[in-house]
């Protein structure tokens, strides 16, 4: 009988030992980045909302101060001063704003910035609000390249840049009480301003408009613009008859026009048109609508009471007026 030899043991496993080597540090730094990507995203947080810087020059600060004047859009602060300082060459006051992060788009070539209240005038009411709450700065966005330095306007543009309308030409011999910064007004509501006064060396005076749309479709070729009456006061058979003028031009003139009811096919007048200015409505509906011929008249009585804007008749009917009047002196006589 045979005996089986006893199986030979396992062989025990083979261990093999490797190092591994990562770029994580580990846990225990852990903590220490994680608030370092926190401190970091706090900062560009902050940055991103601290706004964008820009330089506006000024002929004079007119009252400004860093850190408490105001830039406004359409009336919603968008800014403030935050520096002001004398330019290198001692000329201009330049400010530095800044502004709101969401206006970083508008800060382009063509926008502009202007001094609210540094004048103040009754033509421009928001400039009397200046002297109790301090000027302000206005501001309308840009179109062009990026910028960051402006030139900046000592005073509001007559009408806003952003403003849509078409821009008209009057002449007349006198004006009235109207001033640059007057309203226009048609049937008594305001639709444009006066933007610029000049007087020609022919001694006739420029008024330059603007009428905002869609109203300026209502100037066409046979409107009628007249001074608008601060106050007019008639005596008639049954008392004493008054009426205010429109808007503020019981301080400030103004321009009325109206237009003879025509078919809508009737064209609007274009840029630049040029239209005569008169006194009062009762001399716009006599005024002619063609060329104007100067002619000399000279009367040998006394017409010492005759003055420069004093009505021509021809039957009865308006056909002109008197531009300019002289003493000339008969050497002989």
């Amino acid at each position: 009988m045979s005996v089986d030899a006893p199986a030979p043991a396992p062989a025990p496993p083979r261990l093999d030992a490797r190092e591994l080597r990562t770029r994580w540090p580990g846990l225990v730094w852990a903590v220490p980045l994680a608030a370092i990507l926190i401190v970091l995203y706090l900062a560009l947080s902050a940055i991103s909302e601290r706004g964008v810087d820009v330089v506006v020059s000024f002929s004079k600060a007119a009252g400004a101060r860093a850190g408490d004047t105001p830039v406004l859009y359409k009336g919603a602060h968008v800014g403030r001063v935050v520096k002001i300082r004398v330019s290198p060459d001692a000329r201009r006051v330049e400010m530095t704003l800044r502004m709101a992060p969401e206006t970083r788009n508008a800060l382009r070539d063509g926008a502009k910035f202007w001094l609210i209240g540094a004048s103040p005038s009754l033509a421009d009411l928001p400039s009397l609000q200046a002297v109790v709450s301090g000027v302000s700065i206005g501001a309308s966005p840009g179109t062009g390249a990026p910028r960051r330095r402006f030139v900046g306007l000592d005073d509001p543009p007559p009408v806003p840049p952003d403003v849509v309308g078409t821009p008209y030409m009057l002449e007349g011999v006198a004006i009235g009480s109207t001033r640059a910064g007057a309203g226009v007004y048609f049937h008594g509501m305001e639709v444009g301003k006066v933007t610029r006064i000049a007087l020609t060396p022919a001694g006739r005076f420029q008024l330059n408009i603007f009428v905002s749309a869609p109203y300026d479709r209502l100037v066409r070729a046979d409107t009628q613009f007249f001074s608008a009456k601060a106050l007019r006061i008639e005596f008639t058979g049954s008392g004493i008859d008054g009426e205010v003028g429109p808007g503020s031009s019981l301080l400030t003139g103004g321009v009325e026009f109206d237009t003879p009811d025509a078919p809508d096919a009737v064209p609007q007048s274009p840029p630049g048109a040029r239209f005569q200015f008169s006194p009062g409505p009762g001399q716009a509906e006599h005024a002619s609508t063609g060329h104007a011929v100067a002619y000399q008249a000279e009367f040998r009585d006394a017409e010492g009471g005759l003055r420069s804007g004093a009505p021509v008749y021809l039957a009865g009917f308006p056909i002109g007026r008197v531009v300019r009047r002289r003493l000339a002196v008969d050497p002989e006589g």
